[in-house]
């Protein structure tokens, strides 16, 4: 195995740490937000990849404003239905975020979700895996010396978020 140097055209992105990555298609994917020379972003760029070169286009340039979510790092974020989730982070003034957004790949648009069962989730540094229309969940850190092992499900069709414990209980 050798690694190599991927040529790449178009808007590429000025380099970045503690963004997300989603996966939108084969060769296809997002990335949004993180921490560019120092300050928090909320721009979202796609990446189309065929196998030897790297495309960039940017969707949504970094602004704020009502309709998109403050810049964050630290984030977590998954894919379903054309739409990527954007859950906590951390914003400018080191605050932990409990907002869900969703950024839809057709309009380009994003929407803030009032999921229900958000109120207690503030948290950074958060995994997340996607799997039968849902988000799950898990840890973060909440403070700097309270790191969390708890799982969430994040459900996509009725954009609610609950206590993967109690998910599991309602299923039942």
């Amino acid at each position: 195995m050798q690694w190599s140097v991927i040529p790449q055209k178009g808007e590429v992105p000025a380099p970045r740490d503690d963004h997300s990555m989603v996966q939108v298609g084969p060769g296809q994917f997002l990335i949004f937000g993180g921490f560019v020379n120092g300050s928090r972003r909320n721009d979202v760029y796609q990446l189309n990849f065929d196998g030897s070169s790297a495309n960039w286009t940017l969707l949504a340039g970094n602004s704020s404003g009502h309709s998109t979510p403050p810049a964050r790092a630290s984030h977590c974020a998954g894919f379903h239905a054309n739409t990527m989730y954007v859950i906590g982070g951390e914003d400018e003034d080191h605050n932990k975020l409990n907002d869900f957004w969703a950024f839809s790949l057709d309009s380009k648009t994003w929407q803030q979700l009032d999921c229900h069962g958000q109120e207690d989730f503030f948290r950074s540094g958060a995994s997340a895996s996607v799997a039968n229309g849902r988000i799950y969940i898990f840890g973060g850190i909440l403070e700097i010396t309270k790191e969390l092992n708890d799982m969430y499900v994040f459900d996509c069709a009725s954009k609610s978020i609950q206590k993967y414990d109690d998910a599991v209980q309602q299923q039942q």
